[in-house]
């Protein structure tokens, strides 16, 4: 159990929630960690960033109706231990629903870097109605097989950071791949030869 204060709840594109929250604990969660007060869930957006700096952001699909420095009892839901990634080695981030925080804070993280890096690609699926942002056409090619050719949607953002991305939908959003995540997993490994030679797979 974590106590935290709550800042603010800041409406996103496509009815997400990016919830501020302060905790008196200096703590770092890994990429994928998953919270719960009540019956809202959240994923972790945004750790802090600098050494006695408490304030984090988490993902949420729903408004977090509390008042400025509330306290709440947060729990930890899941929480997945991974070494830092060798950026070296090119990067393949998959997600689903509100797990695409932890692929966006990678991706940031991987943007920001000095040193050499090798290429980032990232995967997205949807089990719901919308993405946490709007779909846009892509402007970075993908090879996917011919079954998923037509999935041309993408995160702007990602897109704007230079990584190739597409995206997934299990209620058919345009210009999305229709199925799982696995399915549009294997219809990018079917149209790639040697697809995962020199890549280091992340699934959130």
């Amino acid at each position: 159990m974590l106590q935290a204060q709550f800042i603010g709840s800041q409406q996103q594109a496509e009815n997400s929630w990016l919830i501020q929250l302060e905790s008196a604990q200096a703590q770092s969660w890994p990429i994928g960690t998953q919270f719960r007060v009540q019956d809202q869930q959240a994923w972790l957006f945004q750790a802090p960033q600098k050494s006695g700096q408490h304030r984090f952001n988490l993902l949420s699909d729903q408004a977090w109706l509390y008042h400025p420095h509330q306290h709440l009892d947060l729990q930890i839901i899941t929480e997945k231990h991974r070494s830092e990634p060798n950026w070296q080695a090119n990067q393949l981030w998959l997600a689903s629903d509100l797990a695409i925080a932890a692929v966006f804070d990678a991706a940031k993280r991987w943007q920001q870097l000095s040193t050499p890096k090798g290429q980032f690609i990232a995967l997205l699926h949807t089990h719901n109605d919308s993405f946490p942002f709007r779909v846009k056409p892509a402007r970075f090619l993908l090879p996917l097989n011919n079954s998923a050719a037509y999935a041309i949607g993408a995160a702007p953002l990602l897109e704007d950071w230079q990584i190739p991305n597409r995206l997934a939908s299990s209620t058919g959003i345009i210009g999305c791949f229709e199925g799982s995540l696995e399915e549009l997993y294997q219809a990018w490994l079917s149209a790639n030869q040697n697809p995962l030679e020199g890549f280091e797979i992340n699934w959130i």
